[in-house]
């Protein structure tokens, strides 16, 4: 994990890779828990809210066949077809230091 300990303990402010290793340790946690309960959550780190804002400037085909766009296509299938939760954690804005929980839950859409 790239933070250490002492930092989470302070008053500064949560960089990217320190919210990446606490998504990194709910991911863990689910995975462990069971397996019914892995497939029904997905967890992605603060970058897939820069992704997704990007989405409108890019077409169709490239959204789906494209590496780096692929993902975000199956992530979206998983969601809402497959019916899981994502998890993540983004910005409220890049103003603003602070980051919140964003929760997609594809079963009750």
């Amino acid at each position: 994990m790239g933070g250490c300990p002492n930092r989470y303990l302070g008053n500064e402010w949560f960089c990217s890779a320190d919210e990446n290793d606490m998504l990194d340790l709910l991911h863990h946690q689910i995975i462990s828990d069971s397996e019914k309960m892995a497939w029904g959550f997905c967890v992605e780190n603060v970058n897939l809210t820069d992704k997704l804002l990007k989405l409108p400037e890019v077409d169709g085909t490239t959204y789906r066949t494209s590496q780096g766009w692929r993902w975000i296509h199956e992530l979206g299938q998983d969601v809402i077809e497959r019916g899981q939760v994502l998890l993540t954690i983004c910005h409220l804005s890049y103003d603003n230091k602070h980051w919140v929980a964003l929760v997609v839950d594809g079963e009750s859409k």
